[in-house]
């Protein structure tokens, strides 16, 4: 793959993230459940996610309430840091395009110097040797971009495991003490 190759693709991948409606901070997010990634591996289903703790849960009984309102808080902040884990996602892939983007700006300077023999003309080769510092500078950058993503989905998956650790705790405790 040719490195114009590399960046159409990339930029092709930016312009995915855009166009995308169900993106991470659109307003219709909280109407679609992230919660089929997570409901295999603890074989337990949260249910459905409601928009609002405050609905009212049908003249149930009280317990049955309080244990609908904590599955429901616990869903929201599942919901919530699957949201934020994929927001974190197009961001960086944002951010990598914009990186790549000014590479390849700096990448055409370069080659324009390129009909200039080399060792002919000290300004010319200071030129190539900044832009060339310049490219690595960005290869650096999107090193560091890719480590602090990874940074914070680790620690938002860890925040996600607690939570559907919570979720799974609360529905055992539930059926223990509803007998279901």
């Amino acid at each position: 793959m040719n490195f114009n190759t590399r960046y159409q693709a990339r930029y092709d991948r930016a312009e995915w993230y855009r166009s995308r409606s169900d993106a991470p901070y659109s307003p219709g997010l909280l109407d679609q459940p992230y919660l089929s990634l997570y409901e295999s591996p603890l074989g337990t289903s949260l249910g459905p996610l409601e928009a609002s703790v405050f609905t009212p849960l049908d003249g149930r009984d009280p317990l049955y309430s309080f244990f609908e309102s904590k599955r429901r808080i616990i869903g929201g902040g599942i919901r919530d840091v699957t949201g934020l884990i994929q927001e974190r996602e197009a961001i960086k892939e944002r951010n990598l395009y914009s990186i790549e983007y000014d590479a390849c700006k700096v990448l055409t300077r370069l080659y324009e110097l390129d009909h200039w023999p080399p060792e002919t003309n000290f300004s010319v080769e200071r030129k190539r040797a900044n832009f060339e510092k310049e490219l690595l500078d960005f290869e650096r950058e999107k090193r560091m971009e890719e480590v602090a993503c990874w940074r914070d989905v680790t620690r938002l998956r860890g925040e996600l495991r607690e939570l559907v650790g919570k979720a799974h705790e609360e529905q055992r405790r539930r059926q223990l003490i509803q007998g279901d």
